[in-house]
């Protein structure tokens, strides 16, 4: 009795274990020296835990910087971590939230596991209805909004879910270890199934765990081993590899496959080596031959079998998170090199338009130098409204806005579209480009632009990464149900390991300038081809050596639509029309009535929406440009305004704006707009909307 007492002070001290010089076996001595070597690892592993806790820490800060509840997920639908708006919205505890099942948070948890499964599979997804279940029964409608991290070789580790305010299983559950304490005097109460159709070792071992405050449950087969499990938390299982429905190592792994992560000791009344290294090998944490057992023997087996399984859940978890972590930093280093290029790239028209203003304003200036000033503000121009285009197309597509408008179109017609457009960057560097068109006789049915969009994105970046002087090569083939085009060049190359991130938002591996672009075009080409159900990839030998461009389309029902006719690009004007102009932008509204004015009609400006009006109704107006963001009354109000008036039923009505969203053109249809253009509205498709118009191609809705 002193001598178990003097032990137990011992390990309070700081010894790792102790042993009985009386009851000193070579099996007992083994196993305590292995278990003493495994706790030191865990008390080691505990302090990289808490150096990483300190670290999520600021990650955490980091979330509740976000109004909306945000939570952490891991890959089996658990959560990690919530800010304090996740903990307002669902009424737990931080320590109740974390570990809680995902998709058990809503009404529709089945709907929201699927979906969740999805988000693995797909990466993303955006404005998913759900409810939220609240602790006190209330319920809230929210829009789920997900995106799925990774580790660097490209495997899904878990995903970040905002929740933001909706406006005006019968599986068996996976078992986690617990956290058990080393020192036998702190040692919490066990949960331990007994699997043992042998009755009189059944009541030995319930005899030997009497005596210890574990909770103890027997069965005497495998199927109501699962049943047990299934209904109540076990923290380890003793199980005898000889029952009725089971023989051999059988049950070990009917058991291991049903509940993963479940710590099992196997039992066996045979010494054969042979056995007892299978069942480690399958997954037991330990065994226990039942001619050895003693008290003290399989209290400490027990003990460290939970304390091994969860150490290693620990470090896994610590795999996880390193991970991860390394995954946030790399994001953000890409985030922070897209606004450093994104400022660049912004910047970098205004020099040039600069000089080509003072060299307009120039009396002295010459025709040629004029006509040099001229070019140059329409290429900067072009450049900064490519730019503009691609953030929103990104926009749209990751909000699931983004329509396509398929038709059946040949694929030689995509090719030669995207040539042409990439003609002015592959000219400017001298290139060497090489065109294999398949024959016109091959369609596919998809959104043409869209498509001659990603050709020329590819085009581009192909002349950009080539050094002057460089071949580049485009040409498209028929393989069976689908369409290969290719985009080759001998520039820069990339390194062949970067083939997995060279299509992920804001990252440039090819980089050969301090902004060569913003990281954006390739993210956006892939979202383009996905969209038509296709593939692109990219392969390089290496650095320096070239890279080619695959993109896969499927043909879809080509041979059963029929190609659009190109359709005339405008009309001649017949007659001057009167236009009145809207916009708090005078600079904007003084240019567009000076190009109206050019054109032979009679143009009119406003900056507010009481001035319009007044305006209206002297000059009675045929078409109105109107910007939407007006101060004070906007422009969908001015629009149902302006119908109200005796002239403005046959009034042709055309929003012009920045705001390009599905929802905006809806609203402006509302509002009685006949068309909807985004700024910035390029002069030819002005004068093609003028010229429609005066030639009665495009005229005001009647209103009753």
């Amino acid at each position: 009795m002193n001598d178990e007492f003097l032990g137990m002070r011992a390990v309070q001290e700081g010894a790792e274990d102790y042993l009985l010089k009386s009851e000193i076996t070579g099996h007992l001595i083994y196993r305590a020296a292995q278990y003493a070597a495994e706790r030191h690892r865990s008390r080691a592993r505990e302090a990289v835990l808490a150096v990483e806790e300190a670290l999520l820490n600021e990650t955490r800060t980091l979330m509740e910087i976000m109004r909306d509840p945000v939570v952490a997920i891991g890959r089996t639908g658990k959560i990690i971590e919530a800010n304090e708006a996740a903990l307002k919205v669902t009424g737990l505890q931080r320590d109740k939230l974390a570990g809680t099942d995902f998709p058990g948070c809503f009404t529709a948890t089945e709907k929201a596991r699927e979906r969740c499964q999805q988000l693995f599979v797909q990466g993303s997804f955006s404005d998913y209805p759900l409810t939220i279940r609240h602790q006190d029964g209330r319920l809230t409608d929210v829009l789920c909004n997900a995106a799925a991290y990774r580790d660097g070789r490209g495997k899904v580790l878990g995903a970040l879910a905002v929740l933001r305010s909706m406006p005006a299983s019968n599986s068996m559950p996976v078992h986690r270890a617990r956290r058990v304490s080393s020192d036998p005097s702190e040692a919490a109460p066990l949960r331990v199934l007994l699997v043992e159709d042998n009755m009189a070792d059944a009541d030995f071992i319930r005899e030997v765990f009497s005596d210890r405050p574990h909770q103890m449950h027997h069965v005497m087969r495998i199927a109501d081993a699962l049943a047990c499990v299934a209904a109540q938390e076990t923290d380890l299982i003793l199980l005898d590899l000889s029952l009725p429905d089971a023989s051999g190592l059988e049950g070990l792994r009917i058991i291991r496959d049903a509940v993963p992560g479940l710590p099992v000791v196997v039992l066996t009344g045979s010494s054969d080596d042979t056995l007892t290294t299978l069942a480690l090998k399958e997954g037991a944490e330990d065994f226990l031959l039942k001619s050895e057992i003693t008290e003290k023997l399989i209290h400490r087996t027990v003990r460290y079998a939970v304390e091994r399984r969860c150490s290693r859940e620990q470090e896994k978890q610590l795999a996880v998170e390193q991970a991860a972590r390394a995954e946030s930093e790399r994001m953000n280093q890409a985030k922070d090199r897209f606004l450093a290029v994104l400022a660049h790239e912004l910047r970098n028209p205004l020099a040039p338009l600069h000089f080509a203003l003072e060299i307009l304003q120039r009396p002295g200036a010459g025709e040629s130098a004029l006509k040099q000033a001229r070019h140059s503000m329409r290429r900067q121009v072009t450049q900064l409204a490519r730019l503009v285009d691609d953030l929103v197309d990104v926009g749209r597509i990751n909000s699931n806005k983004l329509n396509l408008h398929t038709e059946r179109i040949s694929v030689a017609r995509i090719v030669n579209a995207a040539v042409e457009a990439a003609m002015p960057e592959l000219n400017k560097s001298g290139h060497e480009l090489r065109v294999s068109a398949p024959s016109p006789d091959v369609h596919i049915v998809a959104d043409g632009d869209r498509v001659i969009q990603v050709l020329t994105n590819l085009l581009n970046n192909a002349a950009k990464f080539t050094p002057a002087g460089g071949t580049i090569s485009i040409g498209a083939t028929l393989e069976e149900s689908e369409v290969l085009i290719h985009v080759r060049d001998t520039g820069v190359g990339f390194d062949p390991a970067a083939s997995s991130y060279l299509f992920e938002m804001f990252y440039q591996e090819r980089r050969v300038t301090p902004a060569s672009g913003l990281g954006i075009g390739l993210a956006l080409a892939r979202q383009l081809v996905e969209l038509h159900g296709g593939t692109i990839s990219a392969t390089s030998p290496g650095k320096g050596l070239g890279a080619e461009f695959v993109v896969r389309l499927p043909v879809g029902l080509a041979s059963s639509a029929p190609e659009k006719a190109t359709a005339p690009s405008s009309a001649p004007p017949t007659s001057c029309m009167r236009v009145l102009i809207v916009d708090d932008n005078e600079d904007a509204a003084h240019f567009v009535a000076l190009y109206v004015k050019a054109l032979g009609h009679e143009p009119r400006v406003a900056h507010e929406a009481s001035a319009a009006l007044a305006i209206a109704h002297e000059f009675q107006p045929q078409i109105a440009l109107l910007d939407i963001g007006l101060p004070g009354m906007d422009g969908y109000e001015l629009a149902t305004q302006l119908r109200k008036a005796p002239f403005g039923r046959q009034l042709c009505l055309a929003a012009l704006t920045g705001w390009g969203q599905t929802q905006d053109r809806h609203r402006a249809a509302e509002a009685g707009f006949d068309c909807y253009f985004t700024k910035p509205m390029e002069p030819v498709k002005l004068r093609e909307f003028l010229d429609s118009v005066s030639a009665g191609l495009v005229s005001g809705t009647p209103r009753a």
